[in-house]
Order: C-alpha cells, then sequence, then structure tokens
C-alpha cells in the first residue's frame, strides 16, 4: 500500500461553529493560506455559517451587494463580507463550505496553471463520488450533453451574473440541471487556497437556486456528508487526514487577519 502524505482536517461544522463571523471564516482560510506555505502541510478544512452570509467576490462592486439584498429586503437579516478569491457572489446559507489549502509542490503539484487546474477537478470529481454514496448524481458542466439541459432549466444563468450560482464554468457541479457546487482559487506565497460552496437546500434570501434537498428529496447528515467527503478527498489527493483544531497561534494570527482585512469597512468597500 502506499504511504499518504499526513494532512490536517479541521471540522467547524458542528462543535462552536456559530463564534465566528464571516469575516472570521474569510480570516481563517487566509490564515490557512500562508500557513501552508511557511509549514508545508496541507489543511482541508469544513464549516458552516453563523448567519445568512453574502460574500462578493474580489472583484465586484459593494453597490452590486446593496441593489441584491434591497431586492431581497434583506439589508438587516444579512452578514456581508468580501472574499479574497474572485468570481460571483455567493448567500451563504443552508450550505457546507469547504476549503484546501495546499503548499506548492506537494504530491508533484505546482501552482502552474495546468496543476491548478487538475487540483480544482480532482475535488470536484471527489464530491462527485462521495454524493454517489447517498444516491445523489451530479455532474461537471464540462459534460457537453448537459448543456441544453442546464441553460433551459436555468435561464438567468449567464457568464457575468452577480450571484455565482448563475453562472457556469466547465468544472461546476450540476445536478437535474442547477448548479449545486462551485469553487474559486487565490495562490499565496507557496501555497494555493480552494474554496467553495455545496448548496444543500435553498434559503429564503436566493429564492431562485434550489440546493440538494429540492433536486433530489433527500437530506444529507451534515456529519455524514463531512465524512464521506473527506475520505473521497483524501483518496483523490494521497492524503491521511488527522482530525486538528486551531491552535491558539492560529486564531491570533486570524484575529489579525479580521482586523487588517476581511472585518475592515474599508476592505469590504474597495470597489
Amino acid at each position: 500500500m502506499t504511504s499518504r502524505e499526513l494532512a490536517r482536517l479541521l471540522d467547524h461544522t458542528s462543535k462552536d461553529f456559530d463564534r465566528w463571523t464571516a469575516a472570521d471564516q474569510m480570516a481563517i482560510d487566509q490564515m490557512l493560506l500562508q500557513d501552508a506555505g511557511v509549514r508545508r502541510r496541507p489543511t482541508l478544512r469544513f464549516y458552516v455559517w453563523s448567519k445568512p452570509t453574502l460574500s462578493l467576490g474580489y472583484f465586484q462592486q459593494a453597490a452590486w451587494a446593496d441593489a441584491y439584498l434591497q431586492s431581497q429586503m434583506a439589508t438587516a437579516d444579512v452578514a456581508l463580507v468580501r472574499r479574497s478569491t474572485g468570481g460571483g457572489a455567493i448567500l451563504h446559507d443552508r450550505e457546507l463550505t469547504y476549503s484546501l489549502t495546499w503548499p506548492n509542490g506537494v504530491g508533484g503539484h505546482s501552482q502552474t496553471t495546468g496543476a491548478r487546474d487538475d487540483l480544482y477537478r480532482a475535488i470536484h470529481d471527489a464530491v462527485i463520488r462521495g454524493l454517489m454514496e447517498f444516491e445523489v448524481r451530479v455532474f461537471a458542466y464540462r459534460d457537453t450533453s448537459l448543456k441544453a439541459v442546464t441553460r433551459s432549466k436555468s435561464a438567468e444563468a449567464t457568464e457575468d451574473a452577480f450571484l455565482c450560482f448563475q453562472r457556469r464554468s466547465p468544472d461546476d457541479l450540476i445536478c437535474n440541471g442547477y448548479k449545486v457546487l462551485g469553487s474559486a482559487q487565490r495562490r499565496g506565497r507557496g501555497a494555493l487556497l480552494q474554496h467553495g460552496s455545496l448548496l444543500l437546500s435553498t434559503s429564503t434570501f436566493a429564492p431562485a437556486l434550489p440546493g440538494i434537498a429540492e433536486l433530489t428529496s433527500r437530506s444529507i447528515a451534515m456529519n455524514d456528508l463531512v465524512d464521506v467527503l473527506t475520505a473521497q478527498i483524501g483518496d483523490a489527493l494521497g492524503l491521511e487526514f488527522e482530525p486538528a483544531a486551531l491552535s491558539p497561534e492560529d486564531q491570533a494570527i486570524a484575529d489579525e487577519i479580521v482586523r487588517d482585512r476581511f472585518g475592515n469597512e474599508q476592505w469590504w468597500r474597495r470597489r
């Protein structure tokens, strides 16, 4: 049996998950990216959000978020944050969010475009296999036979739509014509961050976007989903995950990043 590289697993989906704000969640991912470049250790993290949150892509205009929330009558009920990754806005609510921080060169992967694409695809393919264990069938949008179906069922989908789940890229995962998983990447010094959202159910703040529960009539227990996806991602990347917790040092670095960036109004309004 081939030996696997050890990696950290952070499960922030249950215990104390509600103590972190939206800014905290983004800062933890950024801290893990920095850690991966220095300590050369991959980390897989799963988390949920303490309240419904609209995250803007790095290049999106803050005014677009204001307009969207006003249209949904949700200005007082939804938290706001700007991601360090690009892409469309995401209404984080009834979903599972993951992040993977990957040191440059681990497992033969560099940060060249091809290698980054391979990593992106490997994780999405692992999610496909994982969801099959719950009898949920999803496919990558790159399967050209699905494109006509997804366009007919999701007429609002465009490449520049405000919401990420109304956009389509080749490796997005599609369930019964609708996007249920999208991811984004950011390069750091010596490492790569990839994070994404798996839409489990419809949010009242994004009613046009059905999740797996609505599309398949299946409700998946969060702990079971985390266990299965951890195993599938480990198999795909040749990693052996060890459950871990944030150290006091980790939390202190994340808190500093919140103050300087994600919790800073100027960062939010930077565009």
